[in-house]
């Protein structure tokens, strides 16, 4: 069975569209074995189950009795702030010898948790990786965010991991060469879900936009910048198009900060009439103002791991503002607008543009960008 594990493992994750695959085993009952695979679309996935070594490996299971449920399909939305299901997964090293401990523990939250969170909690499952040993992986599932953070703030979580973190190798929880833990949106594929009839028109042959974008000039879309602002342009010049730009940060500011994104309606830079020096153009922007991130209320790296999708139409045009320990929301911001910081700058790659912006602390900040999704 391992080997059989094994092999699927390392095959799998050289197909196209695969970012990973893993499997894991039920430490209480070891005939239980969970695959857990990342894909990047559908019809990789689907085009992937058609492949022959696929097939071998499904017949290798049947060759010794193995029973296989029916996948769930989970979609991780690209908006990290839309309210949602959240799935966590914890990838932990432990120290040799400590497996029963371990396994203990578990069991006494899992029961807690499930007590506690009847309506909250749809998953708290603990498993071993076959082929490394001492190799733990948590999978948890929540109804929202709310529901996960009261989870993470009951005193029987905080227990568990006060007696938890020091059996890990290293430095415990704090060291993420041994713990890994990722938060992701998502929703689960049902047969209504509109996701679920793209797979299926995916698998129908439908494939194709990217040669339609090609062919469809209004649907060519491309960003550009100039001058602090962002264009968002199709090759026939039509407005009204509706898109979606992805914002994701790259390297997180070390400072509290805000960045959000609003409409100009010239070159400009006017916002229903007003110029930037004209008096009520600071809450003529509020109306407009989409925040992308915001690290003032929690100061930490986790930002870089933000994204935003922001509904935008061709021929719209784009400003970019930071706020240095603030909000767009507060009385008296202190704003910088991309079209008057000398520092901003814009590097196209690919479909997408990275942007920097001095933060106002005499550095630069991390990297901002954005694609657009059709």
């Amino acid at each position: 069975m391992l080997s059989l594990v094994s092999n699927y493992d390392k095959n799998t994750e050289q197909q196209q569209g695969n970012y990973s695959t893993d499997f894991y085993r039920d430490p209480n009952n070891p005939q239980n074995l969970l695959l857990i695979e990342k894909w990047n679309k559908y019809s990789d996935l689907d085009q992937y189950q058609k492949s022959d070594s696929y097939k071998q490996f499904e017949e290798g299971l049947k060759s010794i009795g193995a029973e296989v449920n029916t996948p769930t399909i989970d979609i991780v939305e690209t908006d990290s702030q839309i309210n949602s299901e959240k799935i966590l997964i914890g990838k932990f090293k432990a120290q040799a010898g400590t497996r029963d401990q371990i396994i203990s523990l578990v069991d006494d939250l899992t029961k807690q948790t499930k007590q506690a969170e009847t309506s909250n909690n749809l998953a708290f499952e603990l498993y071993e990786d076959p082929l490394q040993p001492n190799q733990y992986f948590f999978y948890e599932k929540y109804v929202d965010g709310k529901a996960l953070t009261e989870h993470l703030e009951a005193q029987y979580t905080k227990d568990f991991f006060a007696k938890f973190s020091p059996l890990l190798e290293g430095n415990g929880l704090s060291d993420t060469t041994v713990s890994q833990v990722r938060i992701d949106s998502v929703r689960t594929s049902s047969p209504s879900d509109p996701l679920t009839l793209v797979y299926q028109g995916q698998k129908n042959g439908v494939d194709t936009l990217t040669g339609l974008f090609k062919d469809t000039p209004e649907l060519s879309v491309s960003l550009n910048a100039s001058n602090g602002i962002v264009a968002v342009n199709n090759k026939s010049n039509t407005p009204g198009v509706g898109i979606n730009l992805l914002f994701a940060a790259g390297k997180p500011s070390n400072q509290p900060v805000e960045y959000g994104v609003f409409a100009i309606d010239d070159s400009n830079n006017r916002v229903n009439g007003l110029l930037p020096t004209d008096s009520g153009y600071l809450e003529a922007v509020r109306q407009r103002a989409i925040v992308l991130f915001n690290t003032t209320a929690n100061n930490s790296a986790s930002a870089g791991n933000t994204s935003r999708n922001i509904p935008v139409e061709t021929t719209d045009k784009l400003a970019i503002y930071q706020i240095g320990g603030g909000s767009i929301f507060d009385a008296n911001p202190a704003i910088e607008f991309s079209f008057q910081n000398p520092q901003f700058s814009a590097q196209p790659s690919g479909d997408a543009l990275s942007f920097q912006f001095s933060d106002g602390f005499g550095r630069d900040d991390g990297l901002k960008r954005a694609c657009r999704e059709l």
